[in-house]
């Protein structure tokens, strides 16, 4: 079963849990409240890349001008 990230409507908690993607979002654990928002993760991932996430595949970091992360040290 895949982690889902939600955060609260109304403490603005956040908060992982395992569940069914057609499951409804959980209350809150923090508050008890029933009203969350499930997040849109960002995820790392081992692949050709050897281990290194999307955001060091390619993609500009926005601290330097190139777009391979891996040629400077952020």
């Amino acid at each position: 079963m895949p982690i889902f990230e939600f955060v609260c409507k109304k403490c603005g908690g956040r908060f992982e849990k395992i569940q069914m993607k057609s499951a409804p979002n959980p209350e809150c654990p923090e508050c008890g409240a029933g009203e969350t928002d499930k997040l849109i993760s960002n995820f790392g991932f081992v692949g050709s890349g050897g281990g290194k996430s999307s955001a060091q595949i390619g993609h500009s970091c926005g601290s330097c001008s190139s777009h391979n992360c891996g040629s400077c040290s952020h």
